[in-house]
C-alpha cells in the first residue's frame, strides 16, 4: 500500500491549485518543486491531487481583464502614477501588464504601502490579489487578509515599530499567517525574530518556466541572457533593504547554465 501522503504536502498543492487555476497538474508539480522541495512528492501524485482540487472549483473562472492607464474616470493621477509603476514591475516579472483586481488592490493599498519600493508594493498587491482569486476559487464568502492587514497597520519593517508588531503578535491583537506560532517566551526574546518569522511566510511572485532539458540549446542560451537582463532590471526596482527576497523560479534558470555547458559540449563533441 502507497504512503499516505501528508497534510502539509496536500495544504501546498491545494494552495498552487487555486492560486494558478489554469495551470496544468503537471505544471503544478513542477511549481511545487521551485517553491518547496524537489523529490517530496512525485508528479503522478500531485496530479491526482489537482484533479481532486479541480472537481471542487466553481464553473465560473475567476474574472481576469487587462488594466489600461487612462482608461478608468475613477483613478486619480496619484493613482494612475502609483499603479504605472507597479505594472512595469509587473511586465519585468510576468511579461503582462496588471489585471483590474490587481489595480483595484494596488489602489487600495497605497497609502498603506508608501515608502516601500516599487517591488514591494507590488509584492504585497500580488498577495492580496492571491487571497480574492483563493476565496473565489474555495467558495469563501470573505476574503481572508487579516494577517497581512496586521502588517500594513504596524508596518515592522521600521526598526522603531517592531516592539509594537511582536507585542500585538504575542497577545494575540492581530493574526500571523496560520503556519507560524509564538510563545510568550519567544515574542519576549526578541522581537526582531517575530518580523523575521513572518516576514518569510510573504512569499514573492513566481515565474514558472519550461522544463529546460525540453528546450533547443539556442533557446536556452537566448532564456539564460534574458533573465539575466530581467533579474537585473528587477533589482533596480526592488531598492536596498526589500521587505520581499527576489521573485523565485528564477533558480531553474541559472541551474539550466550547467546543462547548457554540458549540452553544447555534446553538440561540439558530435560533429
Amino acid at each position: 500500500m502507497p504512503a499516505p501522503i501528508s497534510k502539509d504536502i496536500v495544504d501546498r498543492v491545494n494552495l498552487l491549485c487555486d492560486t494558478n487555476p489554469d495551470s496544468s497538474g503537471r505544471r503544478i508539480h513542477d511549481l511545487y518543486c521551485q517553491r518547496y522541495a524537489r523529490g517530496e512528492v512525485s508528479s503522478r501524485k500531485v496530479q491526482a491531487l489537482f484533479a481532486l482540487r479541480k472537481q471542487g472549483f466553481p464553473d465560473e473562472p475567476f474574472p481576469t481583464t487587462e488594466w489600461t492607464l487612462w482608461k478608468s474616470a475613477d483613478e486619480s493621477p496619484e493613482d494612475s502614477a502609483h499603479l504605472l509603476r507597479l505594472d512595469a514591475v509587473c511586465q519585468v516579472i510576468w511579461d503582462r501588464s496588471l489585471q483590474k483586481h490587481e489595480a483595484k488592490w494596488g489602489r487600495s493599498l497605497r497609502l498603506m504601502t508608501e515608502g516601500l519600493s516599487p517591488y514591494d508594493q507590488f509584492c504585497f498587491v500580488n498577495l492580496y490579489s492571491q487571497r480574492e482569486m483563493l476565496a473565489h476559487y474555495r467558495k469563501e464568502p470573505e476574503i481572508y487578509t487579516a494577517d497581512l492587514d496586521g502588517v500594513l497597520a504596524y508596518r515592522p519593517w521600521l526598526p522603531e515599530n517592531l516592539w509594537g508588531y511582536g507585542m500585538a503578535v504575542g497577545m494575540g491583537i492581530i493574526p500571523i499567517p496560520p503556519r507560524y506560532l509564538f510563545d510568550d517566551t519567544e515574542v519576549g526574546e526578541s522581537f526582531e525574530v517575530v518580523w523575521d518569522v513572518v516576514k518569510s511566510s510573504l512569499e514573492p511572485p513566481v515565474r514558472i518556466f519550461p522544463p529546460v532539458d525540453d528546450l533547443p540549446v539556442s533557446v536556452i542560451a537566448d532564456l539564460t541572457s534574458s533573465e539575466d537582463g530581467r533579474r537585473e532590471l528587477l533589482e533596480a526596482w526592488m531598492g536596498d533593504n526589500s521587505i520581499f527576497p527576489p521573485v523565485k523560479d528564477y533558480e531553474p534558470v541559472y541551474g539550466s547554465t550547467v546543462r547548457l555547458r554540458r549540452r553544447r559540449g555534446d553538440d561540439e563533441r558530435s560533429h
